[in-house]
Parts: C-alpha cells; sequence; structure tokens
C-alpha cells in the first residue's frame, strides 16, 4: 500500500513506485492485480448527487448498484474506460464512487476506487 498526501502525490513517481514493486513482486512469483483508490472532500456547495454524475460523465460509465442514506450515497459502475472488474450478483462493476458525511466536520468525503473501494468511506 502506498499513501501520498493530495498535494504531493506525484503521477510519475506514483507510477514509479508501482513498476518497482510490481518488479520485487515478480521476482517472488507473484502476479498481482492492482486497484487504486483517491479520497478527498468535496468542495463547499458542491452537492453529493453533482460530484458522482461528474464522475460517470468522465468515465463515460453506467450505475449498476446504488446505496443511499442520510449521510452516504455510493454508486458502482461498470465503463469500457477501466479493464480490472469485480462480479457483483449479474453485474462486472469496474467502479465504485462513494460520498460520506463525516460527522465530526460535516463535510462530504468523496472516495472513488477501482474496481471497487476497499477501505472506509
Amino acid at each position: 500500500m502506498k499513501l501520498d498526501a493530495p498535494r504531493l502525490a506525484d503521477p510519475e513517481s506514483l507510477l514509479g513506485w508501482q513498476r518497482g514493486a510490481e518488479e520485487r513482486l515478480a521476482e517472488l512469483g507473484l502476479d498481482g492485480a492492482w486497484t487504486a483508490q483517491l479520497q478527498g472532500e468535496l468542495p463547499p456547495g458542491v452537492k453529493p448527487e453533482t460530484a458522482l454524475a461528474a464522475i460517470a460523465r468522465s468515465f463515460t460509465a453506467k450505475p449498476l448498484e446504488t446505496y443511499k442514506d442520510e449521510g452516504t450515497y455510493s454508486v458502482s459502475y461498470s465503463t469500457e474506460r477501466l479493464h480490472r472488474t469485480i462480479r457483483s450478483g449479474s453485474h462486472n462493476i469496474a467502479l465504485q464512487a462513494a460520498v460520506h458525511r463525516d460527522t465530526t466536520n460535516g463535510h462530504w468525503r468523496l472516495t472513488v476506487g477501482t474496481p471497487l473501494i476497499t477501505s472506509e468511506y
């Protein structure tokens, strides 16, 4: 696992870290599958539904499964733009996005994962 602060994360350095990790794992005879996850707060005034719709447009994604309660919105999508999928029921999910209201500060936190979110959101 690699964690980086949002403003400090350089894409080239992250890709370099990934290539190095792949090489070390291959030397051990391990062939893994990568997942990616991004997390951050929504800007003030941005509604959860608006953020999720923007993600769907950006990935040309079709919503497959949804969950909504008072403080959480979660959508799982299919998209041709991402190649790795996870089977969920009768769907092949390639992307999941969730917005959750932080109960300590009231801010909305957005989490996006491929093919699924694998941590708390």
